[in-house]
């Protein structure tokens, strides 16, 4: 009803939302995120972000500066494996899929689920596969005519140096 689109919704035995996982990949956070979905949990709960590992700091501090927009102060943020910090009576966190999934295959194995353990062996590795090969998207910041003109200038200066070291068989450009 809160037109939020959070992947996992933990519900209290009272009906009120507990815990929220939002799963983030490379997209940007809604105009909602967090402090809409923190004011949207009616009882104490937790709010959790799952992202590629290389996301997880960019994410966090995104998540920091919007609460800190918002009101809340920022003394209590941690900077951990997980990320996290109250706010009011709810926890905010920021994790990888890594850490999550690790954590998870360990409860696992512990429980002796092997077809679990195979399940999130697989998870991991296309999380490794991600975390290494995926393209990331350009931000708004990285296409500005400043941005343009800095590649384009480190551009020429690579051109050259090149040359400047084949002039003098510091180099070779063959094969």
């Amino acid at each position: 009803d809160d037109q939020s689109r959070s992947v996992l919704i933990g519900i209290t035995p009272d009906g009120a939302k507990g815990a929220v996982i939002e799963v983030k990949f490379w997209d940007g956070l809604t105009e909602a995120q967090p402090v809409g979905y923190l004011a949207a949990m009616q009882h104490p709960g937790v709010l959790l972000f799952v992202a590629p590992e290389a996301r997880v700091r960019s994410l966090w501090g995104e998540l920091v500066r919007r609460l800190s927009e918002a009101g809340y102060s920022d003394s209590q943020w941690s900077a951990e494996e997980i990320c996290s910090r109250a706010v009011g009576d709810h926890v905010l966190c920021a994790t990888s899929w890594r850490t999550l999934l690790n954590a998870l295959h360990a409860e696992a194995e512990t429980a002796g689920d092997t077809k679990a353990a195979a399940d999130i062996r697989q998870l991991l590795a296309l999380c490794d596969h991600m975390d290494t090969e995926a393209f990331l998207p350009l931000s708004s910041e990285e296409i500005t005519a400043t941005t343009g003109r800095r590649i384009l200038q480190f551009g020429t200066i690579a051109s050259e140096l090149t040359d400047y070291l084949v002039q003098r068989s510091l180099a070779d450009v063959k094969g």
